[in-house]
């Protein structure tokens, strides 16, 4: 059962085609087809049981948490609809090798900008082509100006709503309590809950749609 959830969870997951130049449809149309514009990029982390083999037991620890994590990166567009997630990895790995090493970028539409924490820090680094917005970060003898301030605040507002999927995905006790089956079975209990989140979101967004319009 947790396989054919993981592979329904899966089926909710990638990006629209943007509409191309030429196809004579309107702003709200070209919105309606391909509602993204933002990638919000972000990873979560969960506890899991001490590892008993001894190398596990060090890579799993996240340094972070102070506990054995197990950590998943996670895409969202601007209505916290997940777009995209990567396969699960120790804690110890760091969110930015963790999101470059994994491809995420690669399969975001190349007209999306991009969204990320501090931790993300340097990713723009690794896609100079992209548009990748992250917060400003104090530097020794560099403290933040009044400006910096002002855009980490708004970059916040924007984030704010890949918080608001992963405070929904932490609802349930499978990724909110520490993980206590083999981890094997984590990226299948992750992806079988993204399924059903995004078919939450998608409900939402279609009623909040159908009362515009009426």
């Amino acid at each position: 059962m947790l396989k054919v959830l993981r592979l329904l969870g899966e089926e909710t997951l990638g990006w629209l085609e943007p509409p191309r130049r030429g196809e004579g449809k309107s702003v709200a149309e070209a919105l309606e087809a391909c509602p993204d514009l933002l990638a919000i990029v972000d990873a979560t982390e969960q506890r899991i049981q001490r590892p008993s083999d001894n190398d596990q037991q060090k890579v799993h620890y996240s340094g972070k948490k102070k506990a054995h994590t197990r950590k998943t990166g996670i895409v969202v567009n601007e209505h916290g609809r997940i777009r995209q997630v990567t396969e699960s990895v120790p804690g110890s790995r760091h969110d930015l090798k963790l999101i470059v090493q994994s491809g995420t970028i690669d399969k975001i539409p190349e007209d999306i900008p991009l969204i990320g924490d501090k931790a993300l820090d340097g990713l723009q680094n690794y896609y100079p082509d992209r548009s990748i917005g992250t917060p400003h970060k104090a530097r020794r003898n560099h403290p933040l100006e009044p400006d910096h301030k002002l855009a980490n605040r708004e970059l916040a507002s924007i984030r704010i709503v890949v918080e608001h999927t992963l405070s929904q995905m932490k609802h349930f006790r499978a990724l909110a309590d520490v993980f206590r089956h083999g981890l094997e079975r984590y990226d299948d209990v992750f992806r079988s809950i993204v399924g059903i989140i995004n078919d939450r979101i998608d409900r939402r967004l279609a009623l909040a749609s159908a009362g515009a319009q009426v």
